[in-house]
């Protein structure tokens, strides 16, 4: 399933994210059957038809993908304790949504079996007038520009939180690469631009897991807004 999203990183904290801009992602309910719970605000989604659909088919695969894992698992370690707690839970919302573009984001947990499960993050971007997906980089009339008008400011606050944290040098002094993690457009609100470009970075990839993911937020600038092309420009606004 990762690789059919647009953008997506290996893609909130470990249950939910919480918004700096006051704007939660609005979670849809789910009972965990077996393991396995998949949740998106259907209601919200009826408008969209191609999109309803293709949560449905994402749903679907995420489904198939825990199945196999678990007769996986039960081939491999059959008297295993930790088949009873194996979980797949996934969990979208939305981040923001203007009259252009809508900005959804996903939680997904899984517990495959070992010491602990982990977290993943997933964002999917949505063109409103045309219901279909596209990418963060379609947004720009320069995707290579647009892309480092977000990294520069998203390295400079991630070194700081790692810094806060004594990982400035060695094995965690890096950024990892943007395009490897999830982004994220956020808005305060439904119907308010986007302000916000959320770069989720999940346990592992930018320090030890104990230390979980971090949340780095990247204001929109007004020289990322000349950036978006004429058509999505008015989904954005200057977060600084």
């Amino acid at each position: 399933m990762k690789n059919a999203l647009p953008f997506l990183a290996a893609a909130l904290l470990l249950s939910t994210v919480p918004s700096a801009a006051q704007a939660p992602v609005e979670q849809a309910e789910s009972e965990p059957q077996n393991g396995f719970s998949y949740s998106y605000p259907e209601e919200r989604l009826e408008a969209l038809p191609q999109l309803a659909e293709q949560m449905a088919v994402f749903a679907d695969s995420a489904e198939r993908d825990f199945a196999t894992l678990v007769a996986e698992s039960e081939d491999a370690m059959p008297d295993s304790p930790a088949l009873a707690n194996l979980t797949h839970s996934e969990d979208w919302g939305i981040a923001g949504e203007t009259e252009t573009l809508l900005s959804l984001a996903g939680t997904i947990y899984e517990y495959a079996g070992g010491a602990h499960g982990n977290t993943e993050f997933a964002s999917l971007l949505w063109d409103v007038r045309n219901d279909r997906m596209i990418t963060l980089t379609q947004l720009f009339t320069d995707r290579y520009s647009g892309l480092a008008e977000i990294d520069g400011a998203y390295c400079a606050n991630l070194q700081a939180m790692q810094r806060e944290h004594g990982l400035q040098d060695g094995e965690w002094g890096d950024c990892p690469l943007l395009h490897d993690m999830t982004v994220v457009p956020v808005a305060v609100r439904d119907g308010a631009p986007f302000t916000t470009i959320r770069v989720l970075v999940p346990p592992y990839a930018a320090g030890p897991f104990s230390l979980g993911p971090f949340e780095v937020d990247v204001p929109v600038s007004d020289s990322l807004i000349a950036l978006v092309k004429p058509e999505f420009r008015s989904s954005f606004a200057s977060g600084s």
